[in-house]
């Protein structure tokens, strides 16, 4: 189940490592695409989305079980991040920075 979340600094850096990595992708074009590489996968999505990309990105968390959705609140400091202000999600596939974004994602349920 989607949920609404700030992003911090830490969640910031990894992003950014993981663009720089090339292991973030852009859109949800290019996510329908990752998602056939890898069933696991962390959306991070601006809730000023138009109502049917939210619907479409929502109907992906509840068919693939290794797939979650955020809501950033505060999505506005991801897209400074990218110098992309026309990106309203971004996600990550790669299993590595996973289990980073994973550690980030239990201490905010924990806060």
């Amino acid at each position: 189940m989607s949920r609404a979340l700030q992003a911090d600094e830490r969640l910031l850096g990894l992003l950014g490592l993981a663009r720089r990595s090339g292991n973030l992708i852009l859109g949800l074009e290019h996510l329908q695409a990752g998602m056939r590489r890898c069933h696991t996968v962390r959306i991070f999505a601006d809730p000023g989305l138009a109502e049917r990309s939210r619907r479409e990105l929502e109907r992906m968390e509840e068919k693939h079980r290794g797939c979650r959705l955020f809501w950033m609140d505060n999505y506005d400091r991801i897209a400074d991040l990218l110098r992309k202000p026309g990106v309203r999600m971004v996600s990550v596939v790669d299993p590595g920075f996973l289990k980073g974004l994973d550690a980030w994602l239990d201490r905010e349920a924990k806060d």
